[in-house]
């Protein structure tokens, strides 16, 4: 309703010229976002605008701008332009009307051909961010948005602002020996340094997504630094839940492979993580950013299963423990290492 007042800005305002604020969507830990319509085309956009109480991260939200306004692709939320809204930066990016991928995991089991079907199209946009020296830093479920077609789901990436760029000039600034990410869900190395990391930390957290879809649940117990870190060190995941249905051999092979605590260990890139979900061997790590996936495969992995999409649900803010394990050296040698702190993720 025009007139209503939200805070930071007010239902029925102008933004830039172009905008008319319809409702306010949602608010996280850095930043409002609201649905705004464009006064002359009648486009609606979604404008994320920084919190006023997270000033010094202004940056890294431009960052997030930039990063994403440069990868174009089905599987990435799309930015348009960046604004100034009461001396705080916003930025005008693609609405996406459903939910994220955690909201959609608690609400709605999926069957198995849906979590496949969704899980290859979030694969495919990493691949994208790869092949364009983007290592995402950040990936979660609910970094995933869910963009609703006639019948299908569209997994959307989000949330860039983490990103490293292998030209690292319009990038996220990370200082060696910098620890950001979502622990729980972000590599065991990059919790000893975020600025070191490269396209495999992505891969671990592409895993620890594929175990939440699978069972509803992250891959190990959180009962404590030291809890987490032994399950860690030893592998040892949660116990899976029933599903109803067999999950594949080849499904669990990509799942331990993406969770390997050494880098070393995983799929050399994103297209090897869908051969091996196709049954196709492994293939062996290379050094560098890969190439896009898109080059060879299908048009389009949509039309392979129809998703009933739930209602969204807002989310709730957590404090976060990391915890890094990091094993090396020949033979039996292994350091760990327990970082323990409080995170503030976008």
């Amino acid at each position: 309703m025009v007139g209503v007042q939200t805070p930071g800005l007010v239902v029925g305002d102008t933004v830039g010229v172009r905008y008319q604020v319809l409702e306010r969507l949602g608010q996280g830990g850095t930043a409002d976002v609201y649905r705004v319509r464009h006064k002359y085309l009648g486009a609606e956009r979604a404008l994320k605008v920084l919190n006023p109480r997270c000033a010094h991260v202004w940056r890294r939200l431009l960052d997030e701008g930039c990063v994403q306004s440069q990868l174009r692709h089905p599987n990435i939320v799309e930015v348009f332009d960046v604004m100034d809204v009461g001396g705080l930066p916003a930025l005008v990016m693609e609405l996406i009307e459903g939910p994220d991928l955690e909201q959609w995991i608690k609400i709605h089991e999926p069957a198995l051909n849906e979590v496949l079907t969704v899980f290859r199209g979030i694969v495919t946009g990493v691949s994208h961010a790869h092949s364009n020296g983007v290592v995402h830093r950040d990936l979660k479920p609910p970094n995933i948005l869910l963009g609703k077609g006639a019948y299908w789901l569209h997994p959307k990436i989000a949330d860039f602002g983490l990103a490293k760029l292998r030209a690292s000039t319009n990038g996220v600034r990370t200082h060696a020996g910098a620890r950001l990410g979502t622990p729980g869900h972000m590599a065991p190395e990059q919790a000893l340094d975020s600025s070191n990391v490269d396209w495999r930390a992505d891969l671990y957290s592409l895993g620890t997504i594929l175990y939440a879809m699978l069972w509803g649940m992250r891959p190990f117990k959180e009962g404590g630094a030291l809890r987490l870190l032994h399950e860690v060190a030893q592998g040892k995941r949660m116990e899976e839940r029933s599903r109803g249905e067999v999950v594949p051999h080849e499904v669990h092979r990509t799942l331990r492979a993406l969770l390997q605590s050494d880098p070393a260990r995983r799929p050399a890139d994103c297209r090897a993580v869908l051969d091996m979900l196709d049954g196709e061997p492994q293939g062996m790590p290379v050094r560098g950013l890969q190439p896009d996936l898109e080059a060879d495969q299908e048009p389009s992995i949509y039309d392979e299963a129809t998703v009933r999409l739930p209602p969204p649900k807002p989310m709730g803010m957590l404090w976060l423990v990391a915890v890094l394990v990091a094993a090396g050296g020949v033979g039996l040698g292994v350091l760990v290492v327990v970082l323990a702190m409080s995170w503030q993720v976008p």
